[in-house]
């Protein structure tokens, strides 16, 4: 159903209520016209109104539980520590960051987590210096046309060139 917004008629300075009245008058009549059975009634009346809650202008502090803790690098000698940086970088190609989540999720078993550094072996950077510097100035040259920088790097990939990036 349509709503008309326009005064059928009389003083020019109805308000907004009278006109809405108008419009709901006209509503129920077209309704109530209607024989059949299947037809839709508006439901009008203060009955049929949503409760509008009042406005909150206070803030509600959100609660959160506990900050989770990865690293308390009082669990662990730092002697150990260092070794263990050491074997997963030399061995394994680990950064001390990954060294130091692998060990966070064995609970600071450093025997644990040697033998869990095969498992989560870091994907090798097979890009040369070479390679790096000539992408370097590529990128200066070309931003981020990585098909022009691949021209550059002709054993490289679009997607290892965007990968590196």
């Amino acid at each position: 159903a349509v709503v008309s917004t326009q005064s059928t008629g009389g003083d020019s300075t109805n308000n907004g209520a009278s006109l809405m009245k108008e419009s709901d008058r006209k509503m129920q009549r077209k309704a109530s016209s209607g024989s059949d059975e299947s037809t839709v009634h508006m439901r009008i009346g203060p009955e049929y109104q949503a409760t509008i809650p009042s406005l909150q202008t206070e803030k509600k502090q959100m609660t959160r539980g506990p900050p989770l803790v990865i690293w308390k690098p009082f669990k662990l000698a730092e002697d150990k520590l260092v070794k263990f940086i050491d074997f997963s970088r030399n061995k394994y190609g680990y950064r001390e960051e990954q060294s130091l989540g692998l060990l966070w999720c064995h609970k600071y078993n450093v025997d644990e987590a040697n033998k869990d550094l095969v498992n989560f072996v870091p994907y090798p950077d097979d890009w040369t210096p070479l390679e790096k510097s000539t992408f370097e100035v590529g990128f200066q040259e070309h931003g981020k046309d990585f098909h022009k920088i691949k021209m550059m790097l002709p054993d490289k990939s679009v997607n290892n060139i965007v990968k590196y990036y």
